[in-house]
This record gives structure tokens, C-alpha cells and sequence, in this order.
């Protein structure tokens, strides 16, 4: 006989694990960069960039170490999701919607923050291409809720579904 368990927290704990390493490695870097973009000969003013830079790097700096901590946190989760261990529910819960309140809070930061910053710097440019960017810059917030809060509410959402809370830690069914 060959053991089943119905699939969904082993690929959901498999895209929590995938998910994490990816925002927990470029926060990671965010972090060791000092929250700071690099003056390069990209055409960007100097004055620009140490504005940008001054403005912005308590605020990039800490929403990177919380996406670091969230990321660890998700890895974790995701692990004992694929192994079927009935923690993962409440875990996975709790981080969800702690999610969902950071990711608004990123939103705030960076539509009232970081995104008009960066418009500003933008703006500054002589290439043509990246002043084109500066009004894309001010959407920074909402994108950025685009972009981290799809996974949090797939996950609530599979977490509300009976047949995948009663998947974790379950005893092997045989397949017939």
C-alpha cells in the first residue's frame, strides 16, 4: 500500500519556504547595504542620491530587518507545513495577519515616504528613461501591497478550508 496526504500544505509549506528565502535574501541585502542606493554614473544628481539616501534609510533599513524576521518566520512555518505538523495551523494564522498589518504599514511608509523620495530623485536624472520612472515612483505604497499581500491572504484562505487543517498531523491513509 502507498501512504497519501492530501498535497495542499505540502506545496503551500513548499511556496512559504520559497517565498521566505527570496524576501528574507534581498532584505538580508537591504540591510547589509545599509538601506542606501550606490552613486553610480547613472545620471542621477549627487545631491539627489544623499537626499534620497538621508531621507530614506531609517525607514528602508527597519521594514528590511521586519521583511528579514517575517521571512524566518515563514521559512519555519512553511517547514513544518510540509512535514504535516499541526502547529503550522495556528503559526501560520497568526503570521497572516500579522503580515496583512505590516504590509499596510510598508504601504503607508512607502506612499508617504520612500515614494515621493524616490520621485524626487528620479526627477533629477539626465537619462531619460529613468525620469520617466519619477511619476511611477509615487504609486511605491499601493504597489507595494500588490506585491507582499496576495500570499498572507492565499495562505488565511487555505487555512480556513477544513480538508487542509485536517491534513496536518494526520496519521498515513493507505491509498486504495
Amino acid at each position: 500500500m502507498v501512504a497519501w496526504r492530501p498535497t495542499a500544505p505540502r506545496t503551500l509549506g513548499t511556496l512559504s519556504v520559497v517565498f521566505g528565502w527570496i524576501v528574507g535574501t534581498f532584505s538580508a541585502m537591504q540591510v547589509i547595504s545599509g538601506g542606501r542606493i550606490a552613486l553610480d554614473d547613472d545620471g542621477l544628481a549627487p545631491e539627489a542620491v544623499e537626499a534620497f539616501n538621508a531621507a530614506t534609510h531609517r525607514a528602508s533599513v527597519a521594514q528590511s530587518l521586519i521583511l528579514v524576521a517575517m521571512s524566518v518566520a515563514l521559512i519555519l512555518i512553511g517547514s513544518g507545513m510540509r512535514s504535516y505538523q499541526q502547529w503550522t495551523t495556528r503559526a501560520a494564522t497568526r503570521w497572516s495577519i500579522g503580515a496583512l498589518f505590516i504590509v499596510a504599514a510598508m504601504a503607508y511608509v512607502n506612499g508617504t515616504l520612500i515614494g515621493p523620495e524616490a520621485s524626487a530623485l528620479f526627477s533629477s536624472t539626465t537619462n531619460p528613461d529613468f525620469a520617466a520612472m519619477g511619476p511611477a515612483m509615487r504609486w511605491l505604497g499601493p504597489l507595494s501591497a500588490l506585491c507582499y499581500a496576495p500570499f498572507p491572504l492565499v495562505l488565511l484562505a487555505q487555512l480556513r478550508r477544513p480538508s487542509f487543517t485536517a491534513a496536518l498531523d494526520q496519521p498515513r491513509r493507505a491509498r486504495r
